[in-house]
């Protein structure tokens, strides 16, 4: 049976910042919502963290020692192993967004062509 204490969200971000991870239960609020955040398991609605699980996210969210800015620092996970290079998300192609678009709203390149025919001989 597991004993382990359970803390709502007021209580883990205290906990996460009397340890030195500054969190406010309003980012974990959010977090829950759009995730990324600590796990946690539900009373009803109230969301429960457990201490464990708190700090094993703060630390795979911290870098290792760094040395500028520029450095990203050893990984703190386990392993000792790098962490892998950022990504960049890449921006949707607009021309395409737009095609979507009007697909899904039933519009073809046909009837586009009739609409703006009848609409020059206006």
């Amino acid at each position: 049976m597991d004993v382990q204490r359970r803390l709502d969200r007021k209580e883990a971000a205290q906990f996460l910042t009397s340890r030195g991870f500054k969190t406010a239960p309003a980012t974990l609020a959010k977090l829950a919502c759009i995730g990324g955040g600590p796990p946690f398991e539900s009373f009803g609605r109230r969301p429960l963290y457990r201490e464990a699980d708190l700090l094993a996210w703060a630390q795979a969210r911290t870098t290792g020692q760094r040395r500028s800015t520029s450095d990203p620092g050893a990984a703190s996970g386990a392993g000792g192993e790098p962490p892998a290079p950022a990504t960049r998300p890449t921006e949707p192609d607009i021309d395409e967004v737009v095609a979507r678009a009007l697909r899904a709203a039933g519009i073809t390149p046909a009837s586009r062509e009739r609409a703006a025919t009848a609409s020059a001989g206006q």
